[in-house]
């Protein structure tokens, strides 16, 4: 059984209503909705605060949780069911992971034509980007300060809290790897 899963058996065995669990705890009622459904697993902070609201023991919170195995699942960028989205007409970006809101990072390949440039208004704070080109020849502008130039095999560490973009300054299409943390809880 998942964390969210427990705690909704847990609320309902008593009872309580999403509302009246978020009224005793300070925890917004849509973030118990999430941490239920899954779709956030909440910190443990948030977790001593519902076991306070439920009466219950962190233990017996955590009693029987099991973390299931990690699926592997691969995604073929050539399948016409990739996720992703377009910059403009010539540049794009492909999620190579499904269920993106489950995962820590976000990896995606991005794919920009000869002189075209895919402009990010800058991502939440603390969030970190990892960028490999594989193939073609970059501009990294960061902030509207840093520039950095990527070749093939380059790579580029930086804080994507600032606007940033990446030009492709080459003849031929940029391909790059770019791995985001993500800011989920």
């Amino acid at each position: 059984m998942e964390i969210g899963a427990k705690i909704k058996l847990l609320r309902k065995e008593r009872k309580l209503t999403l509302a009246e669990v978020s009224e005793k705890t300070g925890i917004a009622q849509s973030t118990l909705s999430r941490i239920e459904k899954g779709i956030r697993t909440g910190s443990v902070q948030t977790h001593l605060k519902i076991c306070q609201a439920l009466s219950v023991r962190i233990s017996e919170l955590y009693a029987g949780l099991e973390k299931p195995p990690e699926e592997v699942a691969p995604v073929d960028t050539e399948s016409t069911d990739v996720e992703g989205y377009s910059y403009n007409e010539k540049a794009f970006a492909i999620s190579l992971v499904r269920e993106l809101f489950k995962k820590k990072m976000k990896p995606e390949l991005l794919i920009i034509a000869p002189s075209s440039t895919a402009t990010e208004p800058g991502d939440p704070p603390g969030t970190e980007k990892f960028l490999f080109c594989y193939e073609g020849f970059i501009e990294v502008g960061i902030d509207n300060k840093a520039r950095h130039e990527l070749k093939k095999g380059g790579t580029l560490y930086f804080s994507s809290t600032p606007a940033h973009y990446f030009k492709n300054i080459g003849k031929t299409a940029a391909k790059c790897l770019a791995v985001s943390s993500t800011t989920n809880l």
